[in-house]
C-alpha cells in the first residue's frame, strides 16, 4: 500500500539529524513523551517547510494532522509511539540509554504515515566512479563560490559525465530533478552547506582547508578568523561523501562487473593424475597439470573428452 505521504529519499538524512537533535534536548530537559512528541512534530514541520516548501507542509498536515497542534492527532500518535523510548522505571522523564536511531526514525515515519521514496534507480558501472571523482575534484577547485553556485556546477558536471559516458537513464533523472520543486540543484546546495561550507575557523583550520589567502598574514595557529561569507572547505577526503549525496539525489547505483561463474567439476578426493599412458572411464575425475580438475564426459578408444572449469577439452589416452 502506498504511503499517505511520500518524502524524497534525500530528506532521510536530515530527518535523522533533526531526530537526534530532539533526543539530545530531551535528555537534558526531560519533557516526557508528550513534550518530545510535540518537539519532533514542530521540528519536522520546520524541516518540511524549509526543504520542500509550504505545499509539502500542507500535504503533511492533510495526511497526518496539524504538526503544530499540541493536542492534535499527530502529536498524540507520536506520543504513543515514543513511550517505548523511555526507561520503564522512569516512564515520564528518562530516555533509554541505548535508544536505536533507526527504530526511532522508522517509528516516527510510521506515525506520520510517510515513507522515503528514492528516485528511479540508475545502474552505473563501478568502473566509472573514478572518472566521476576526477570531474568532481575539478569542480571543487574554486573555493570562493557559494553553495548555490557550486551546486549548479556539480549538476552540470554530472550531466557532462552522463553525456560523455552515454548514461541515458542518468540524464533522464537529472532532467527530472531540474523540473521538480525544489530543484535538485537547490537540494544539493542545501546539503553542501551542511557538508562543507564554513565561515569561521582557526588559522590552522583555514590552512588545512586550503584557504591560505584568508590567513596569510596570521602567525597564531589557534586564533579564530571569521570569513565575510561561507567558504567551500570540501577536500579530497569529502569526495566520497559528495558522491554519496549525488547518488541519493539522482538514483545512482554503482554496479560492479559480474564475476564469471566458474563451474566446479571433478572430485579432488578421487581424481587421478592425467597421463598419456593411462585409460579413463566416463564420469571419472582427473587432474591435469595445466587445466586443473576435470571430469571425463566422453571417450573413444584413443581419446577422452574432459569437462574442465574453463570448457571441454579432448585429450589422448592410452591404447
Amino acid at each position: 500500500m502506498a504511503p499517505a505521504l511520500a518524502l524524497p529519499r534525500w530528506l532521510e538524512e536530515e530527518v535523522g539529524i533533526e531526530l537526534a537533535s530532539q533526543i539530545k534536548v530531551e535528555r537534558w530537559k526531560q519533557r516526557g513523551p508528550h513534550g518530545l512528541a510535540f518537539g519532533i512534530s514542530q521540528a519536522l514541520a520546520d524541516l518540511v517547510d524549509s526543504a520542500l516548501g509550504p505545499a509539502a507542509l500542507d500535504q503533511l498536515t492533510e495526511a497526518a494532522g496539524d504538526p503544530l497542534d499540541e493536542s492534535g492527532p499527530l502529536v498524540r500518535r507520536l506520543e504513543r509511539v515514543l513511550r517505548a523510548a523511555y526507561d520503564p522505571t522512569y516512564p515520564d522523564t528518562v530516555l533509554l540509554e541505548d535508544l536505536d536511531a533507526r527504530w526511532l526514525r522508522k517509528s516516527v515515519m510510521h506515525a506520520l504515515g510517510a515513507a522515503f521514496v528514492p528516485p528511479p534507480s540508475v545502474p552505473v558501472p563501478a568502473a566509472l566512479r573514478g572518472p566521476l571523482a576526477t570531474a568532481l575534484r575539478v569542480s571543487l577547485e574554486n573555493r570562493r563560490q557559494s553553495s548555490t553556485s557550486l551546486a549548479r556546477v556539480l549538476v552540470a558536471t554530472l550531466k557532462q559525465f552522463a553525456v560523455e559516458h552515454k548514461q541515458t537513464a542518468l540524464l533522464e533523472n537529472i532532467a527530472r530533478g531540474a523540473a521538480e520543486d525544489p530543484t535538485s540543484a537547490t537540494v544539493l546546495a542545501r546539503q553542501l552547506q551542511r557538508l562543507g561550507f564554513r565561515n569561521r575557523g582557526t588559522v590552522a583550520e583555514w590552512r588545512s582547508w586550503g584557504v591560505e589567502d584568508l590567513v596569510e598574514d596570521e602567525l597564531e595557529e589557534d586564533r579564530t578568523i571569521d570569513s565575510p561569507e561561507p567558504i567551500c572547505v570540501l577536500g579530497e577526503g569529502d569526495l566520497r561523501a559528495l558522491e554519496d549525496i549525488l547518488a541519493r539525489l539522482f538514483g545512482i547505483e554503482w554496479i560492479a562487473p559480474a564475476t564469471p561463474l566458474r563451474l566446479v567439476v571433478g572430485d579432488p578426493a578421487t581424481a587421478r593424475e592425467y597421463r598419456l599412458t593411462e585409460r579413463f572411464a566416463v564420469g571419472e575425475s582427473i587432474r591435469h597439470a595445466r587445466f586443473g580438475l576435470g571430469v571425463v564426459t566422453e571417450r573413444t578408444e584413443t581419446t577422452i573428452a574432459v569437462q574442465f572449469d574453463d570448457g571441454v577439452r579432448k585429450l589422448h589416452q592410452g591404447g
